[in-house]
């Protein structure tokens, strides 16, 4: 058995958004180079670092933001930027799909519908994946007790 990774989904007005905050952070960092160029070092420095892990951050979101289903081990991994972990597939109860209200660890980049993943007695975690359909169908042939929640 292999592993599949089922990538969050970016929808276009995502996208957008995602690349706006992008060109922003850039832009500002020019303002500073620009206008402190010659100016206290200290100040251009400790912005410059802000920005650039601003920029690191949102650049690792984008990348590496999935979950990956081990059928042997039984466990979902996920990774978003520097968060990761995992859910061990037989303590996985329901999963709600078609859902945006959740307050908790989102492994979304979309602004569209996802679904939630309840596990052990009260833990859960957000996720919007390009294949849902796919994701749960692979969940419920290691774990056929998860309840679907349209």
């Amino acid at each position: 058995m292999r592993n599949n990774r089922f990538y969050s989904r970016v929808d276009t007005f995502a996208k957008i958004i995602w690349i706006l905050i992008l060109i922003m952070l850039f832009s500002v960092m020019s303002i500073i180079i620009l206008q402190f160029g010659q100016g206290p070092y200290a100040v251009i420095l400790s912005s410059l670092i802000i920005i650039s892990l601003s920029l690191l951050l949102i650049v690792s979101f984008l990348v590496t933001s999935y979950m990956s289903i081990d059928k042997n081990a039984k466990l979902v991994k996920y990774k978003a930027g520097p968060f990761k972990g995992e859910i061990n597939i037989d303590k996985i109860r329901k999963i709600k799909l078609n859902t945006r209200k959740y307050v908790g660890l989102k492994i979304s980049l979309s602004f569209k519908k996802g679904m939630i993943i309840y596990y052990h007695k009260y833990d859960s975690i957000y996720f919007t994946p390009e294949l849902s359909e796919e994701f749960c169908e692979q969940l419920k042939e290691i774990n056929p007790n998860i309840e679907i929640v349209p």
